[in-house]
Order: C-alpha cells, then sequence, then structure tokens
C-alpha cells in the first residue's frame, strides 16, 4: 500500500478531528449539550445525569478530538516508513469493537457509521502493509 494512502488517511483523521471539534462546541455553545447526550444517557451509568452536560460533552469531545489526532500522527508515521502499524493495529481494533457494540447499544448514528467504516479501512491498510503489498 503506497504512502501517499496513508498520508492521505492522516489528512481524514485531521478533518475528522476538526469536525468532531466543530460539532462539540456547535453543541455547547447554542445549548444542546443536553439534547445531544440524550442518546448516550440510556447506555451509560445513570449517575451521569445530575452534572452539567455541558461539561460530559466538553469532556467526550476533548477525549475524541484527542484520539483522532494521535491517530493522525500514528498513520503519518506508517506512510513515511517509520512505523510498521502494529499500535494503530491494536487501537483500531479497540475502536471497532467499541463502535460495533455502540451501533447495537445506542442504535445507528451517522458518527458511528464513519467512525466504523474509518477504523476498518485503516486495519485493513494496516494489515495490508504488515503482509507487505
Amino acid at each position: 500500500m503506497g504512502k501517499k494512502y496513508f498520508r492521505f488517511l492522516s489528512w481524514v483523521y485531521v478533518i475528522g478531528a476538526l469536525l468532531n471539534l466543530g460539532i462539540g462546541i456547535y453543541a455547547i455553545v447554542t445549548g444542546r449539550a443536553a439534547e445531544y447526550l440524550t442518546k448516550y444517557y440510556e447506555a451509560s451509568v445513570t449517575g451521569i445525569q445530575k452534572y452539567d452536560p455541558r461539561i460530559i460533552l466538553g469532556i467526550m469531545v476533548a477525549i475524541d478530538t484527542l484520539i483522532h489526532l494521535w491517530l493522525s500522527w500514528l498513520v503519518g508515521r506508517i506512510g513515511n516508513g517509520k512505523s510498521k502499524g502494529t499500535f494503530v493495529m491494536i487501537i483500531e481494533i479497540l475502536i471497532l469493537a467499541g463502535n460495533i457494540y455502540a451501533l447495537f447499544k445506542i442504535g445507528f448514528s451517522i458518527d458511528t457509521i464513519v467512525k466504523t467504516a474509518l477504523a476498518l479501512l485503516t486495519l485493513i491498510m494496516v494489515i495490508s502493509v504488515r503482509n507487505g503489498d
């Protein structure tokens, strides 16, 4: 698999991080944080409902954005030939497992479907590189 594809994928993760950050900031600023988190309340610990939804959403968005930026850097390292992608492969397997669980527990959302597809694409690309294709 060519290096240019991993560099492109690295930018896809950066764009995903920026989109995630933008949507999160929009939801917090417009007061829609509670509306956005409603679907997560049913799937999480019930005690979370007593906290300010803006804080919970802010934490979720910050963590998700940092993970996307970190994956962007790691995938870029594969594209530059500095890594074989073992760590990326482990992370993507964990992300896939979590997203598949979320699809069945919370329900189908465009966000989860896109993240699942991106994780699957990245995993296939990394496996291809590790096999020498």
